[in-house]
């Protein structure tokens, strides 16, 4: 009797454990089955055999969706701008959300929050606004939301307008350095990341610079680099020396057929490079030697231009400048004569960016408009424009094949003499000379 009572008790103690197991397999309910890493993490994973079951789509496969295309690539989850959306910890811990799209597709995020107008300060020649090819009226039509671009000639132009307050700016484009000065004077907003799961589509060698180490108040926009853009039909030896630009015996042969960046930063730093010294010198005595180069230098110009550089460049009314990569590109899909080189003694490289100001009137908008921007297929129509260099890797395959042909790329031996302009003691010590020497 007592050897049945045992036995009787452990099949007792079986079936219990069966009956908790089957329990266990059904705690989690089919509608709550994560269909994605993201969601996994956050709720307990149901039996792999229930899973098969109750989520037949891969959990890795690319899905989208209309008429706000959402992509999910493999092991990531997006949602649209302004949707409420988890944010999932990227290399660097900047928080940055998943997912990306290169759809070309707009879209316009939560449409009740959307402002009826958007208002851009930008660099010259930033944005496609050709027949075929109008990005700001091809936004406006797709959301619904009127955009104004204005244009700037320099970062310290764009500081000023931005210091003044109440600018009425949602977005503004400055380089590296001049977002390091704005953060510090707390003239950025600090961007929504869930707003941008776009971010994903940024290469990171061009994320977490100097300047914002957790691209939490800036996103890169294009990026390029600073030397000597000349006709070769026109100019002979081919410079490759800031000499060419700055010494009046090679200068003079191009009197009034040459121009300099008209932007303090750049010639002041063009200055002091071919001197030897860096673009972010500080020392009052290499400030002077480059301030009477730049004297010396000016008669010879035929004007400080950094608004139209690519039009006199592909005219022949300018036959040698100060140019950026992307400015002697355009002109040189015009005229096939336009070289442009990084002079031996060094150059710059630069990184504009997609900021917010901290007033700015409609901030949602702008993160929506951003987000676009970092679209693969819409970063592609950005630079097919612009022939700088983007830092969007989604877009790089999808840039036309005519415009790669024309833009100038930095090589290894090319880097090594390129620098970052920085943030370096008071900026009034660039602005006081460059002052003196346009009053000249």
């Amino acid at each position: 009797m007592q050897r049945w009572r045992a036995l009787l008790a452990l099949m007792l103690i079986v079936v219990l454990a069966a009956c908790g197991q089957a329990q266990n397999q059904t705690d989690v309910p089919a509608t709550e089955v994560p269909t994605s890493p993201n969601a996994a993490a956050q709720t307990t994973v149901p039996d792999a055999s229930l899973a098969a079951t109750s989520n037949p789509s891969p959990v890795n496969e690319e899905i989208t969706t209309s008429p706000e295309t959402v992509t999910v690539e493999p092991g990531t989850t997006a949602t649209a701008a302004g949707g409420s959306t988890e944010e999932t910890a990227t290399a660097g811990g900047s928080g940055q959300a998943a997912g990306g799209t290169s759809t070309g597709e707009f879209n316009c995020g939560d449409t009740s929050q959307l402002g009826d107008e958007l208002h851009i300060f930008s660099w010259a020649d930033y944005w496609p606004v050709e027949d075929d090819n109008n990005l700001l009226q091809d936004f406006q039509e797709a959301c619904g939301v009127e955009v104004t671009l204005d244009t700037f000639p320099s970062n310290e132009d764009l500081a000023a307008r931005i210091r003044a307050g109440n600018s009425g700016y949602d977005i503004i484009i400055p380089s590296d350095y001049m977002v390091d000065i704005l953060i510090q004077e707390g003239r950025l907003l600090a961007l929504d990341k869930s707003q941008l799961p776009n971010m994903a589509n940024l290469d990171p060698n061009q994320m977490g610079l100097y300047y914002d180490p957790n691209n939490d108040y800036s996103i890169p926009y294009q990026y390029g680099m600073t030397g000597i853009a000349y006709n070769k039909a026109e100019v002979n030896p081919a410079p490759d020396s800031w000499a060419a630009i700055f010494e009046p015996a090679q200068l003079e042969p191009y009197q009034n057929k040459a121009s300099m960046l008209d932007d303090e930063r750049e010639a002041i730093g063009a200055a002091l490079k071919y001197r030897g010294n860096s673009y972010n010198s500080t020392d009052q005595a290499q400030l002077e030697e480059a301030k009477a180069l730049l004297l010396a230098q000016k008669p010879l110009l035929a004007r400080y231009d950094s608004e139209n550089v690519s039009g006199g460049l592909a005219s022949s009314e300018i036959v040698m400048a100060q140019a950026w990569n992307g400015a002697a590109a355009l002109a040189r899909s015009e005229n096939p004569d336009i070289e442009w080189v990084v002079p031996k003694e060094g150059g710059v490289l630069w990184q504009d960016n997609l900021a917010i100001p901290s007033d700015a009137p409609e901030p949602y908008t702008a993160h929506v408009f951003i987000n676009n921007v970092l679209d693969g297929k819409i970063g592609a129509r950005i630079t097919d424009y612009t022939y700088y260099l983007t830092p969007n890797k989604a877009a790089e395959s999808m840039v036309s094949e005519e415009v790669r042909q024309l833009q100038f790329y930095p090589d290894d031996a090319m880097r090594q003499r390129l620098e970052y302009i920085e943030r370096k003691g008071d900026p009034a010590i660039y602005s006081d000379i460059w002052t003196e020497v346009k009053g000249q």
